[in-house]
C-alpha cells in the first residue's frame, strides 16, 4: 500500500508539471467514455421500448360486415384455440370509429362523410412472443385468412421486429465508433505520459543504473495513465448525468410514454462501474505501454553507455 501511495504521489506530481496535455489527454478520454455511454444509454432505452412494444404485439382480424353471429364464433374460437394467442378482444364497429377518430381527429369529417362507418369490427388478439416465431406466425394468419367472414388479418409484429433490428445494429455502430475513441483516447494518454517520461529521463536513469525494479520505475507512469483515464470516466458520466436529468426534465413523461415507458432509466450502477473501471484500465495500459520494457532496456543501455563513455574517453 505504501508502494502504490508513493507512485499516486509522483503521478500527481507529473500530471502537475505537464497538466496542459494531461488536461487535453482526460478530455480525450472522457470524450470516448460520453460517447459510448451515450449510446449504452440509448440502447437500453430502444431495447426496453422494443420490448415493450413485442409484448404488447397484436394480431387483428377484420371481419366483414355480411359476417354472421356463426363465422364470428368460429374466428372467436380459432384464435382462443391458438397457443400463440394470450387473450382475445372484440371491438366493435362503433368502438373501432371512436379509436380512429381519437387517434386522427383531422380525419373526423371524411368519416362522417360515409352513411356507414369505414372502420370496419375486428378481433384483437395479443400475441405471446416467447412462442410466435415467425413460421408458426405466418401459418396462423393463413388459416385465419382462410375463415369465412375474415376481410383481413394483419400483424404489427414486422414493425417491432425491424425496430430491433435498426436498434442492434445502431448499437452496434456505436461500440464501433466509441472503439476508435477509446484507441484515440489511449493515444493521448500514451503521449502525455511519453513527455512525462522525457522529462524524468534522468531520474530513471539513475533508477536503472542503481538497479530499481522495473515496477518502481514504471509505477507512477502508469498511475498516471490510470489517473487520466478515471478522471475521464468520472467526467463523461457526470456530464452524461446532467444531459440525461435535462432530457427528462424537459420531456422526461412524453417520451416516456411514446415509447411505452414507465420514465426514462439512466445507466445501471454495474454499466457505469464498468466504464470507470475500463477507462482506468485503458489508462493503466496506455502508461504501461509509454514506459515498456523494451523502452526501459533500450534507455538502460543507453545510459549504460553514456557512463562507460564517461569513465573511459577513448570509447
Amino acid at each position: 500500500m505504501r508502494a502504490l501511495g508513493n507512485y499516486l504521489t509522483d503521478a500527481i506530481a507529473g500530471l502537475r508539471a505537464a497538466w496542459r496535455s494531461a488536461l487535453l489527454a482526460t478530455a480525450a478520454a472522457a470524450a470516448a467514455v460520453f460517447v459510448l455511454g451515450a449510446f449504452l444509454l440509448v440502447s437500453a432505452t430502444a431495447a426496453a421500448a422494443v420490448e415493450g412494444w413485442s409484448r404488447a404485439a397484436e394480431l387483428s382480424v377484420f371481419v366483414t360486415r355480411e359476417a354472421d353471429a356463426v363465422a364470428r364464433a368460429r374466428i372467436e374460437q380459432t384464435l382462443r384455440g391458438s397457443p400463440l394467442v394470450a387473450e382475445v378482444t372484440w371491438v366493435s364497429e362503433a368502438e373501432a370509429t371512436r379509436r380512429f377518430l381519437d387517434d386522427f381527429p383531422d380525419l373526423a369529417g371524411l368519416v362522417r362523410s360515409f352513411e356507414r362507418s369505414p372502420i370496419p369490427p375486428s378481433f384483437e388478439a395479443g400475441l405471446i412472443t416467447a412462442e410466435a416465431g415467425e413460421p408458426a406466425l405466418a401459418s396462423f394468419v393463413e388459416t385465419l385468412a382462410a375463415l369465412p367472414g375474415v376481410a383481413d388479418v394483419r400483424v404489427d409484429r414486422g414493425l417491432v421486429d425491424r425496430l430491433n433490428t435498426l436498434a442492434t445494429g445502431a448499437r452496434l455502430a456505436g461500440l464501433v465508433l466509441a472503439a476508435v475513441l477509446a484507441g484515440a483516447a489511449a493515444l493521448a494518454v500514451l503521449s502525455v505520459i511519453r513527455l512525462s517520461y522525457v522529462a524524468r529521463r534522468d531520474e530513471v536513469d539513475i533508477l536503472l543504473l542503481v538497479g530499481a525494479p522495473l515496477s518502481t520505475i514504471r509505477g507512477p507512469f502508469i498511475a498516471e495513465g490510470w489517473l487520466q483515464g478515471t478522471a475521464g470516466a468520472a467526467v463523461a458520466l457526470a456530464g452524461l448525468w446532467a444531459a440525461h436529468r435535462a432530457v427528462v426534465a424537459r420531456t422526461g413523461p412524453a417520451l416516456a410514454r411514446a415509447l411505452n415507458l414507465e420514465a426514462l432509466p439512466f445507466l445501471d450502477w454495474p454499466v457505469v462501474l464498468a466504464l470507470l473501471v475500463g477507462s482506468g484500465l485503458v489508462g493503466a495500459l496506455a502508461g504501461l505501454g509509454a514506459v515498456g520494457r523494451r523502452v526501459l532496456a533500450r534507455d538502460d543501455a543507453q545510459g549504460r553507455l553514456g557512463e562507460a563513455s564517461r569513465e573511459d574517453p577513448t570509447r
